[in-house]
């Protein structure tokens, strides 16, 4: 029997182009990752007037297509192993609800519980400490000024139960 478990990391981006490196602890037990997902928080700075483009303007209202934002790249790699095993770019989708008309006015659902689907993975784990790296892609560097966020990273791992 196996128990699926969110590991959760948090790290700030205070300037354009940041990078970070962290280490993720692992429990004695993880047998394998099998997913990430994450979430991004702006926690100051002030936005600036600056018009997203919309295509088709004219169109269907449930139609428009905006651009997504790129907020940076994401690599981990299991201490134990040579390679990365997960590599990938964080967006800001602002595309998520599209082609639903049925939003209130006061409640927006959203299709996941973070910013986006889990992205499964398939990874044995080797050693109890997952590296990671981000680089921040200059997020926010046209809509606002002194733009500080936290990324939150959510890595689901397998366990085995005794």
């Amino acid at each position: 029997m196996t128990i699926e478990q969110a590991i959760t990391h948090r790290f700030t981006i205070a300037r354009l182009g940041e990078k970070v490196f962290f280490q993720l602890r692992l429990p004695r037990d993880s047998r394998r990752v099998i997913g990430v997902e994450y979430d991004v928080r702006k926690t100051s700075g002030e936005e600036t007037p600056y018009v997203s483009l919309v295509f088709d303007p004219d169109g269907d209202p449930y139609f428009k297509r905006n651009t997504n934002k790129l907020i940076g790249r994401l690599s981990l790699q299991n201490r134990g192993c040579e390679g990365l095993f997960y590599q990938g770019d964080l967006i800001e989708d602002h595309n998520k609800a599209q082609y639903e008309g049925i939003h209130a006015q006061l409640f927006s659902p959203e299709p996941w519980m973070h910013s986006r689907k889990r992205e499964e993975i398939d990874f044995n784990v080797s050693s109890g400490v997952v590296e990671g790296f981000f680089e921040d892609a200059n997020f926010g560097q046209y809509e606002y000024v002194g733009l500080e966020y936290e990324v939150f990273l959510y890595l689901w791992i397998e366990k085995c139960v005794a």
